[in-house]
Order: structure tokens, then sequence, then C-alpha cells
């Protein structure tokens, strides 16, 4: 009985002082530097760290990356409003709607909030079984939402990092540590970030690799390699539902309780990408969901993979992801067709 006692308060300790380093990771805004202080995560801690406050904010995974360029946006709408604009994207490599939600929630709770968010959500991204929840839960979830979490711990993948997500604060720590007794690489990185604040993302200058420029061999082997990655990232056991669902609905309830405009796009991507990752069932299923979810929540949903006109394979690098040519066009487009008339209604746009 005493043994007992005594393991339970080691445990009871060992528990509390894990919670209790990982709030303080976070309450210093070191919640994103793990897991290896890429410059996507950086982002958003510089986000958190610099009170930044931009007018649009994109959050969403590599499609968006690639395929909104900030500055083209601000210089787009800047012009044709008179005023400056500014547009910030803190989005995440492989993110879905999981990932995604909690990095919204977490860069608007250090910031005034933006008048625009664009939010991406593609079929893949509300999977109940997309591969990133694990990544999200390691390396983004906060203790109270690995407790939350529970009921989507459904593998060994998910539970692992969850658990790896609970020990993260003495990581992310003992990564500021080292950053503070050897600062030179890291800093370097940082400073740059922050020259940018977000701003570098989208491919606006680079000479464009085009998919229409491989061969029918070349073409054909990035088909099956695509197919087969995307699927198993993202479409694996597909069924909208779980961690990336109740993600989704989350940020719905930002938008209407922080008070922002929520944009929903669905990112262009080939007809090859489309037939192979998203095939007719998936897509409709996709389609219902965002048809009921526009009657019961407050957002403007744009399906730009159908609806973006003069995209080619020309303007693609690959399946799924929009060279610099391609990026220019989306760029322009979303700026001029979705928020322009947002930024000019005079409830939005009008300056604080």
């Amino acid at each position: 009985m005493q043994l007992s006692k005594r393991w339970a308060l080691r445990i009871a300790g060992f528990l509390g002082t894990v919670t209790v380093v990982g709030g303080l990771s976070q309450a210093v805004g070191l919640k994103y530097w793990m897991p290896r202080s890429n410059n996507r995560s950086l982002n958003v801690y510089l986000y958190q760290r610099e009170k930044i406050e931009p007018d649009v904010l994109i959050v969403g995974s590599s499609k968006i990356l690639r395929g909104l360029v900030p500055t083209l946006i601000d210089t787009e709408l800047s012009n044709r409003l008179g005023r400056k604009v500014k547009t910030y994207t803190v989005g995440q490599l492989g993110a879905g709607c999981y990932t995604n939600s909690i990095v919204l929630r977490d860069v608007l709770a250090s910031n005034r909030p933006p008048k625009v968010v664009i939010f991406e959500v593609t079929p893949g991204a509300l999977n109940a079984n997309h591969n990133k929840v694990p990544n999200a839960l390691r390396y983004y979830a906060s203790i109270p939402d690995l407790i939350r979490a529970i009921p989507w711990l459904t593998d060994g993948e998910r539970m692992s990092g969850a658990a790896s997500g609970f020990f993260r604060g003495f990581a992310n720590l003992a990564l500021y540590g080292h950053h503070i007794a050897f600062p030179h690489g890291l800093t370097v990185g940082l400073e740059r970030l922050l020259l940018w604040k977000g701003r570098m993302y989208g491919i606006a200058n680079d000479p464009p690799e085009r998919l229409s420029s491989l061969s029918p061999r070349q073409r054909k082997r990035m088909i099956r390699r695509t197919a087969r990655l995307a699927r198993a990232l993202h479409m694996d056991r597909y069924r909208i539902g779980g961690a990336p669902e109740a993600g989704f609905y989350h940020s719905c309830r930002l938008a209407r309780s922080v008070g922002f405009r929520l944009v929903v796009i669905n990112p262009p991507v080939t007809d090859d990408y489309r037939r192979l990752v998203f095939p007719d069932a998936v897509t409709d299923e996709y389609s219902r969901f965002m048809r009921e979810a526009e009657r019961s929540e407050t957002f403007g949903f744009y399906d730009l993979d159908r609806g973006i006109p003069r995209l080619t394979d020309a303007d693609f690098l690959d399946l799924g992801h929009l060279n610099s040519d391609g990026a220019q066009k989306l760029s322009r487009y979303v700026a001029a067709d979705i928020l322009l008339p947002m930024m000019s209604d005079r409830e939005v746009g009008s300056s604080e």
C-alpha cells in the first residue's frame, strides 16, 4: 500500500511537471518551434510575437502556399482600393482542417483579427482518417487540445502523436535554450522571416517549371507517384468527420465569435489529380457536406478547382501544385473576384 501511494505521488508529480512545462513553453510563445523549426511553423511564432495585424490572413496547405502570392494580392487590392492592404500566410505543409483550425485559433488569440480569413478546405482535408492528424497532435495541439482529442485516438500512430505532443514543451524549451546559447544559425533565419513577415510564400518570380513540358513517360511516372502518395496521406479510408470536421466547424464558430469574413476555397488541381485522388464518390460527398455547412454556418465557399478560367497544364508545377505563372493567375483572380468586393464593403473595409 505504501509503495503504491509512493508511485502514485511520483506519477502525479511527473505529470504535473510535464503540464507546467508545456504551459510555460506556450506562454512564452514557443508552441510552434517544433518539430524542426521550419520556416512555416516559425512564421506562426513570428506572427504571434510581432503582433502582425494583416487585413487578409491565409490558412491552408502547400497548395495554398504555392498558389497564392501575398505580395501580389496586396498590390492588386491596394491599387484598386486606393489604400494599403496587408496579407499574411500561416499555411503549413500537408495541413488538413484540424491543423488549420488550431493554427487559426492561436494566431487570432495573439493579434487583432483580420478582416478576411482565406481557409483552404479540400475534399481530403475533411477526411476523418487524414494522415496528418497525428502530426497535428504532435506539433500543434495544446495539452487541452490533446485531452479533447481522446475520442480521435483510434490507432497507435495517433496515440504516439498525442504522447509526443504532451512532452513537446520540454523539447521547445530545450531548443529555445540552445538558441540563446548558440544564437547565430536560428537568429539569421528568424530575422529573414521577420523581414518577409509571411509574404514570401507563393512563387511569383521564379522561371516556372511546367507540367506540360514533361514527356509522356515522365508524366506517367508522376501520375503513379502522386496517386500513391496523395491517397496514403489524405484519402485513406475516406470519411468526412472526426477531428478534421470538428476543426472546420470550430473555425466557422471563430468567424462568428471573433468577427471576420471566412472565405473557404478549394484550390485548383489538374484533371489527372482530381480523377486519381478525388473520385466522383468523394467529390459528391464533399459537395453535399459543403452545401449543408453553408446552410448552418456563415462563410463564402468558392470551389476554385472548377471555377478558375485560363488555367492549363502549363500553369502547374505538378499534378496538385501551381507554378509561378499559375500562382499569379490564381492570386489575381482571388484578389479581384473574391477579396475586392469584400474589402470594398464598408463594414469590412472601413478602418478601425
